[in-house]
């Protein structure tokens, strides 16, 4: 709200800041400083989320807060330091676009979080918690990409365009929800059939076929004991 106050919904030409401009078209290492952004922060959560003990503490706390919490984990630091990490890409994403269309407009990127949300999902990672990876996140960002791209080609609008991605989000959401069902319900399943046989070979205690608690098994008798000899 105080970006469209402080601008009236107006683009900003960045004549100011020439490098900011220069990083839509720079070139680095024989490619495009955009996609060279892209590649290194995508390595280096890759890394992290894979090989490093952060990335696992990440997992941890995004699947079970409390189970995390109780194995030693210090939830609001690891939520912390995601969430900043999480701030800071989105920063360098809005300095890149930026730089490409050389103005920074308060207007641009409006449906990027539903775009963004669509590809997490597609590529794997669960709204819940827990699961995912930058792979899987990659794929899924391409083929949203590739998505919009041959809608364009063909001529469809860019309001049909959203409306195209909100309907693959759904379905995303969909897919998600149905998986983590038939996952809860298998696993009651097997956790109930795991009851029943335990119950089923579990022999007599008493001496008549009857069930006798466990106190009366363990339990030495009380009183004095008799003499040796």
């Amino acid at each position: 709200g105080r970006v469209y106050a402080a601008t009236t919904g107006t683009p900003l030409a960045l004549s100011r800041w020439h490098w900011v401009a220069a990083l839509g078209s720079a070139r680095a290492l024989g490619m495009v400083v955009p996609i060279g952004f892209m590649l290194g922060a995508g390595g280096i959560a890759g890394i992290c989320l894979g090989f490093h003990r952060l990335g696992r503490a990440i997992y941890a706390v995004g699947g079970n807060r409390e189970a995390a919490r109780i194995a030693g984990i210090r939830v609001g630091l690891i939520t912390m330091l995601t969430y900043g990490a999480a701030g800071l890409f989105a920063g360098l994403a809005g300095v890149v676009d930026a730089g490409r269309l050389a103005a920074a407009s308060p207007t641009v990127g409006s449906t990027m979080n539903l775009i963004a949300g669509a590809a997490v999902l597609l590529g794997g990672t669960s709204f819940s918690g827990g699961e995912g990876g930058m792979f899987g996140t990659v794929l899924g960002v391409l083929l949203i990409g590739a998505l919009e791209n041959g809608l364009g080609v063909v001529g469809v609008s860019d309001f049909w365009s959203n409306v195209v991605t909100g309907i693959v989000l759904i379905a995303a959401v969909a897919l998600d929800q149905f998986q983590k069902a038939r996952t809860r319900r298998r696993f009651t399943k097997e956790s109930t059939e795991i009851g029943k046989a335990g119950e089923a070979v579990e022999p007599p205690m008493g001496s008549r076929g009857a069930y006798e608690p466990v106190s009366a098994i363990v339990t030495p008798p009380l009183g004095p004991r008799p003499a040796d000899g």
